[in-house]
This record gives C-alpha cells, structure tokens and sequence, in this order.
C-alpha cells in the first residue's frame, strides 16, 4: 500500500518494493524551437552526403555608379533630409517674425516716398511765401541765403585761371635767387674789407653784416623753395582738374550703362530705408564740385602761409639793411670830412693812398645792389601773395555758395558733359603755362651753370692784405 507521505521533492516516491523502483524511463530529446528548424532547414548540414554541391556564380563586374547610389542612399539623402527638416523648423518659428518684419518695411517704404512726395508738394505749394521778407525764418525750407547754389565748373576755372598769370610773373623771378646769392658773395668781401678798414664803426657794421648775410642765405633759400611751391600748387591744381575730369566721365559712364529697371530696383531696395534713396546723377556732381573747392582752397591755403613767412624774412633782411646804410651813412660823413682834409694835404703827394679810398667807395656801392636785389624779391612776394589772396577770396564764395545745396535743390537743365567740357579746356591751359614755366626754368639753372663753369673774375688778395678765413662751430644736437 502506498505511503501517504510526501516525499521531499514533493512527488511520491513509491516504496521500496515496488517494481517502479528499478524501472529505466526513457528521457525524451527536447524539441527544437520554429526558429533552429527553418534554420536547420534553410541551411542543411554539409555532412550530409545527400545535399547537392553547391554552385559558385561566376562575379560581374561592379559600376561606378553603385557606389554612388549607395552613398546617396546611406550618406547624403539621410543627411540632407535631416538639414531640411531643421530648415522646416526654422521657417516655421520665423514665419510670425518674417510676417512682422514684411509689414514695417513696406510701411516705412511707403512712409518714405510718401513724406517726399508730400514734401515735394507742400514747397511747391507754398514757393511763393519765400519772396515774403524773414520767411526763411518762419518756413524751414525757405533759404536765407541766395538760391544760387549750384554746381558752377565754369566760375571755378575761371579762379583757376589765376594761376596762370602766376605763372606768367614767376617767369622773371627764377633768376632772384641766384641774384642775392651773388650779392651775398660781395656781401661777404665787403664785411672783410670793413673788418680791416680804418671806419670808425667797423666792429658794429661787421656784427650787422654777419647778420645780414646769414638773412639774406636764408632768404634766397626761401625764395627758390617758394618758386619750386608755386610749381607744385599749379601741378596740384592740374592733378585735381584731372581727378575730377575721371569722376565726371566714370558718372557719365554708369549713367550710360544704367537702365529702367536698375534704377526701380535701387528704389525698391529695402536696405535703402538705412540709408535714404541713391543719389542722383545732379547730387554726385555736386559733391565731387565740393570736394574739388575743398582741395584747392588747400593747396592754395599753403602756398599763403609759405607767402607770409617768405614776406617776413625779407622784411627782416630789409631791416639789417637799414641799420648797415645808416651806420655806413654815419661813418660815411667822417671819410668825407677827412678826405677833404686828406685831399689837401696829398696834392703836393701825387695822389696817395688813392686805392683806399677808391675801395671804401666802392664797397658802400654794393649795398644799394643789395637793396635793389631785396626789393625785387618783395615785389615778387608780394604780387604773388595778393594774388594767392585773390585766389583763396574767390573759392571761400564758391564754398559759401555751396554751403546746402539740398533746400533749393538742384538744376537738371546743365548736362554733365558740359562739365567734363569746362574742366578739359582748363586742364589743357593749366598744362600748357605750366610747361612754358618750366622751360623757362630750366633755361635759367642752364644759364646760372654756364656763368658757374666760366666765370673768371676771381677776386685776388691784394698785396699787403691778409685773406681771412672764418669757421662756425658745428651745430651740435641731441
């Protein structure tokens, strides 16, 4: 009979007697999951003697292209697509902003044509007012000064023309410089001969001469270096006339090339609420008259200024001139008053001593060379510097007639090429004094080295006189 109790492992064991116990149970081989089977049939054993060989596929070749669909399928679609859903994103948030943004620029657009055009009118409307005494006070767009303020070419050449009578006058003054450096060389025989003549005011006239002859080396030194100035301003003069013939023609030429639909573009242009509407052909012209006023009045500036300083040297050479003709006018009575004694006493001598008194005289002489040399040079300054005056006057109301040109707008009845006209007559007169200037020029440095090379008037040291030599100290600077 079974026993009623459970076995450990929970089963009922049967007993020890019963036949069960020593029984051999057959164990069953798990089965195989779907999955190994359609494997183990998809693939059948190479063991098995049965299966059919297998058959190797002769390999074609490969097209270029295969590669190429291959990285578009792996590589760039993949990745364009992503780039382009980021894009849609984008568009998609900025949509409400990109509608915003549309909407003032079209309202600041049509605001600004339409404040022009409305200002356009409203001047137009109320022109007449502006003849009323004081209105430009009251009226902001009725000037206060006169309405003439337009690009004038042909009153700035006029001006210009100015600078070919000083070229003209400049002519005779290319020799100046050469003149008072000879007379600084008899300046310097005079002061010698001063220093060892018996005058009663010999140690102050020689001080005065020292003096004098250094002016005068610095005044010569200026005065070619001011003639050398006059031909560079006039070469300034041409370079700017020549500048802004280029700009002129280089505004002909867009205007030329420039068509309908260029010109409603540039209006329609959005960025052109920053910055206002383009200029328009009379406005570019305009400015380059500004700025070609401006650069003359410049040059002509610093030649006045080289003028002044030049007029004060001269001045100051002038002045130790006075000073040497006075003390020689005061010595000048002694040596008369003794030859007048001396003369008595040496008629009965055959004429004594008659070389000394012949030299004084003619060393007297050399200060009124001086003078005459001094005052021709001032002559030349000063012409030059009433006429640079002159100039500069006639470009100040050039400028003030420019001074806003955008309250009375601007004249469309000149064509740009009567200005390209204007400023190549003048050019060509310009370039035509300057080359009749330097060929004078260069006749006189050929002139001045002609006497260099065959001079030979070499003054000797007379018998009983003592050359002497005087040395500067040199100039020692930090």
């Amino acid at each position: 009979m079974p026993s009623i109790h459970a076995s450990a492992n929970g089963f009922n064991s049967a007993s020890p007697a019963s036949p069960l116990r020593n029984s051999q149970i057959k164990s069953r081989k798990p089965r195989r999951n779907s999955v190994q089977s359609q494997q183990m049939s998809r693939f059948p054993r190479t063991g098995n003697r049965h299966a059919p060989p297998v058959r190797r596929q002769q390999e074609e070749p490969v097209n270029p292209w295969h590669f190429l669909e291959l990285f578009w399928d792996y590589a760039g679609q993949p990745v364009l697509g992503y780039f382009y859903d980021i894009f849609k994103m984008v568009i998609a948030g900025l949509k409400p902003v990109a509608g915003v943004a549309g909407l003032i620029a079209v309202l600041v657009l049509t605001i600004q044509f339409g404040s022009i055009y409305v200002k356009n009118s409203f001047q137009t409307t109320l022109a007449p007012f502006c003849a009323l005494p004081f209105s430009g006070y009251v009226l902001p767009f009725c000037d206060t000064m006169p309405n003439d303020r337009q690009p004038d070419f042909e009153e700035l050449v006029n001006i210009q023309t100015s600078f070919e009578d000083l070229l003209e006058a400049n002519k005779d003054s290319y020799a100046l410089p050469a003149n008072m450096k000879k007379s600084q060389v008899a300046m310097r025989d005079l002061r010698t001969q001063v220093k060892f003549s018996r005058l009663p005011s010999r140690a102050e006239l020689e001080v005065e001469l020292y003096t004098f002859i250094e002016t005068a080396r610095e005044a010569s030194d200026d005065l070619a270096k001011y003639n050398a100035r006059i031909g560079y301003v006039t070469d300034q003069v041409i370079s700017t006339n020549r500048w802004t013939l280029q700009v002129l023609e280089g505004i002909a030429a867009g205007e030329a090339n420039r068509g309908a639909l260029s010109v409603a573009l540039s209006y329609m242009n959005p960025a052109a609420m920053l910055y206002g509407p383009p200029e328009t052909l009379d406005q570019l012209i305009f400015a380059q008259y500004v700025k070609h006023v401006a650069k003359l009045k410049d040059d002509i500036t610093s030649l006045i200024h080289f003028s002044e300083s030049l007029i004060k040297v001269l001045n100051n050479l002038d002045n130790h001139l006075d000073i040497i003709a006075d003390i020689a006018h005061r010595d000048d009575h002694h040596l008369t008053r003794d030859r007048e004694e001396l003369l008595a006493q040496l008629w009965s001598m055959l004429g004594g001593n008659r070389s000394s008194k012949a030299a004084n005289a003619a060393s007297l002489q050399l200060l009124h060379d001086v003078r005459r040399y001094r005052s021709l040079a001032v002559q030349h300054v000063s012409a030059t510097l009433l006429k640079l005056q002159e100039i500069r006057s006639g470009l100040d109301n050039l400028r003030d007639g420019v001074a806003a040109p955008e309250l009375v707008g601007y004249r469309e009845d000149i064509p740009l090429q009567w200005h390209i006209d204007v400023v190549s007559r003048s050019v060509e007169r310009l370039r035509d004094a300057r080359g009749e200037s330097m060929a004078i020029e260069r006749d006189n440095i050929r002139k001045g080295m002609r006497e260099g090379v065959g001079r030979d008037d070499v003054r000797q040291v007379e018998r009983g006189e003592m050359p002497t030599v005087y040395a500067k100290a040199k100039d020692e600077r930090a």
